[in-house]
């Protein structure tokens, strides 16, 4: 890494800590520009600014209270993940391994991906069931360099962020690609 790089990827890692934000390449391009850097081909990688991150949750995150207050959350948002893979199990939902690559905090969203159901059943089903929802889009990575719009719906439990993605069933099952390293996503075991 270049030593533009690795003062984007502080920065970065500086916003994201202090924020609580998982939006790796905004925190990327904003840091970028209060440096005055403007050659994309000097910015950091995801992973790169994912180890400042660590360094700095390592520095100030840890502490022994830190480090509890840690572990309830992990209990606390596994608990409401659970919650809701109990409301939707009947389309038989896989739940993203939200520890496989990033750090838990109050804006990873529980993210469910759906392969046996349509897009509208699973709106219909919402809606008979009373789960508030908003519908949403963004772009996923499904191959290397397959970046594609996807809509997806948002909800929340106790106040974390819900996504609900729909893949399409007659298409063999793809598994989107993490950004960070690049591999497909992990799915956590339920």
């Amino acid at each position: 890494m270049t030593t533009s790089g690795k003062k984007i990827a502080i920065k970065a890692a500086q916003f994201l800590y202090e924020t609580g934000s998982s939006n790796f390449s905004f925190a990327i391009n904003k840091s970028a520009k209060q440096l005055n850097i403007t050659n994309p081909k000097l910015f950091p990688k995801q992973n790169e600014v994912l180890i400042e991150l660590k360094i700095l949750n390592d520095l100030y995150g840890c502490g022994q209270s830190d480090l509890l207050e840690s572990e309830n959350f992990k209990k606390f948002w596994f608990t409401n993940a659970l919650k809701f893979v109990k409301k939707v199990e009947i389309f038989q939902p896989y739940l993203v391994d939200p520890l496989a690559n990033s750090i838990l905090n109050p804006d990873t969203p529980i993210d469910l991906h759906f392969f046996t159901i349509t897009t509208e059943e699973l709106a219909i089903f919402l809606i008979d069931k009373k789960i508030n929802y908003q519908l949403k889009e963004m772009k996923l990575l499904l191959a290397k360099q397959n970046l594609v719009n996807i809509a997806y719906f948002e909800s929340h439990i106790e106040q974390i962020p819900v996504r609900l993605f729909v893949f399409d069933m007659n298409k063999p099952a793809i598994r989107p690609i993490n950004p960070i390293d690049q591999k497909p996503v992990r799915y956590y075991q339920l």
